[in-house]
């Protein structure tokens, strides 16, 4: 899932599996941001380091034109070096990039060191929660679904909300009691995909920025 800063529960279950037929070292890859670290028996599992190069882009589809700019988490990275012995990992050792205005990377120093090493630790702690799937579940309620109910809570009077009220947020409802129950019974690994707007099949009320 792009941009979330944990892997989902599914992709947990994978890397233990792997771990279990006899890998010693995965490194997962593609949410463009750092999650965190898991040691599980003798493996050592990189769920996701960040991008080690990136920079802003524009490109021309058939019929406009697309731009990303580089976030500051597009700009986060980890490197890890690790040594090996012939059957086992020895030694891991995780130095924090950061990459600069060309989008290339450089060994981060002083404050931008410690946040990045801080941030890589906390998400690996919430990896490592017993309740780690109920986490998720609670993430995607609370952004997805009870954040844009607060928001419209909040934006007026109840006189206003009544003069502004259109028919259509009666499928703006709609959406947000079906993510409640995709999130909370779904069996499907698509619902961790709510987390990202981006991700979605259709489109969904949402509030803010979704790729933080």
């Amino acid at each position: 899932v792009e941009y979330a800063e944990y892997p989902t529960p599914d992709q947990m279950d994978i890397g233990h599996r792997i771990i279990d037929a006899g890998a010693r070292l995965i490194i997962g890859h593609h949410p463009h941001i750092i999650q965190g670290y898991e040691h599980y028996k003798e493996g050592l599992i990189l769920y996701s380091l960040g991008n080690f190069v990136d920079s802003d882009l524009e490109w021309h589809g058939a019929d406009k034109t697309y731009a990303a700019n580089l976030k500051e988490a597009d700009r986060e990275s980890i490197l890890a070096q690790i040594r090996f012995s012939k059957t086992d990992l020895v030694s891991t050792e995780f130095i924090p990039i950061w990459l600069n205005d060309e989008g290339q990377p450089e060994i981060a120093s002083g404050d931008k060191k410690a946040q990045l090493l801080a941030n890589f630790q906390r998400r690996s702690e919430v990896i490592a929660r017993p309740d780690f799937k109920a986490y998720w579940e609670k993430m995607i309620l609370e952004k997805r679904v009870s954040a844009p109910f607060k928001y419209w809570l909040t934006k007026g009077s109840v006189w206003d909300k009544i003069r502004d009220f259109k028919p259509s947020q009666f499928l703006t409802l709609w959406a947000l009691v079906e993510m409640y129950f995709q999130a909370r019974f779904s069996r499907s690994s698509k619902k961790y995909f709510l987390l990202n707007s981006g991700d979605d099949e259709k489109p969904r009320p949402y509030v803010g920025n979704q790729k933080k």
